[in-house]
């Protein structure tokens, strides 16, 4: 249900919402969002903590559910550190992609986390260099939530293409035979 609410709350998100929020930037009226209030305060908050990579957050507690339904929360550091690193590198990579060298009062693609997170990589390795690294460590911190590794992912991707060959194959050849039979 949380994640639902979160979801709906980003995907009816307006910046003219009244929010009673600090930094929101909503004026008087109805509030427009789904979810009503309570769903215009969080998507201002986390668009503007998390910027874009706040489309993560309905994902994360959909998947936190799924583990404590199921009983599955073994490593609960390990998966609370990666699902923080997750969105520190998620944010971080919006930021350097698309709002590195923007004036200051531009909305910021990876929100305060991602400007604060970019431009401390970004001071010692430049932005193309610290864009590989949020890269690298987006892809760690996947494999620590999910608990999977690259081997097998791609293990599972070239079955599945080479699967997806061998249907094609077939599918050609077999054409080719129908045709041939259509011939004769």
């Amino acid at each position: 249900a949380s994640a639902v609410l979160f979801a709906l709350s980003l995907a009816s998100y307006s910046a003219t919402d009244p929010v009673p929020w600090p930094v929101g930037s909503g004026g008087p009226g109805p509030v427009r969002n789904i979810v009503g209030p309570v769903g215009a305060l969080l998507a201002e908050l986390l668009l503007q903590v998390l910027g874009w990579s706040a489309w993560i957050a309905p994902f994360l507690i959909a998947f936190l559910g799924w583990e404590i339904f199921w009983k599955r929360s073994g490593r609960l550091v390990s998966r609370i550190g990666g699902t923080i690193l997750l969105s520190l590198a998620a944010a971080g990579s919006l930021y350097l992609l698309f709002d590195a060298g923007q004036p200051a009062a531009a909305p910021h693609a990876g929100g305060w986390f991602g400007q604060v997170f970019g431009r401390l990589i970004a001071r010692s390795l430049n932005r193309w260099g610290a864009l590989v690294i949020c890269l690298s460590l987006l892809g760690l911190s996947l494999m620590v939530v999910t608990r999977t590794s690259l081997v097998t992912a791609a293990r599972t991707a070239a079955a599945r293409l080479a699967g997806a060959a061998r249907g094609l194959w077939l599918a050609w050849v077999r054409r080719g035979e129908a045709r041939r039979k259509d011939r004769l």
